[in-house]
């Protein structure tokens, strides 16, 4: 995914998980609020769920 998102010259990457994003943060994420989340997803998380929104610079 890496990859795929620097071949199209993304500026960033951004995931949310529930747990606790150890393999996102073993890869170079690091945490990051909804609010710099895209819209379309960031609304859509489940506050009650403690998810966690974790971006990658590229």
């Amino acid at each position: 995914m890496l990859a795929r998102a620097r071949a199209r010259s993304l500026g960033s990457l951004f995931t949310a998980t529930v747990g606790s994003g150890s393999l996102f943060l073993r890869h170079g994420f690091a945490p990051s609020g909804v609010r710099l989340a895209p819209p379309a997803w960031a609304t859509s998380l489940d506050p009650r769920r403690d998810a966690r929104v974790l971006v990658r610079t590229l």
